[in-house]
């Protein structure tokens, strides 16, 4: 059981506009590709060939 990952709750965010209550839950991965690189294959796509936003 030494190999065991701890799991977190999901991060939630409540933001009202008006009368409307929006609430966000957030994941994250322990692993893999951030934010940033996705964001970068998301440009590099738009400007470039088509490609797969996968780095493993």
């Amino acid at each position: 059981m030494a190999d065991a990952k701890v799991q977190q709750p999901p991060r939630k965010t409540e933001k009202r506009i008006g009368r409307t209550v929006y609430i966000v839950t957030s994941h994250f991965q322990d692993q893999g590709s951030t934010a940033v690189d996705k964001i970068r294959c998301l440009i590099d796509v738009s400007t470039k060939e088509k490609r797969p936003c996968r780095k493993n």
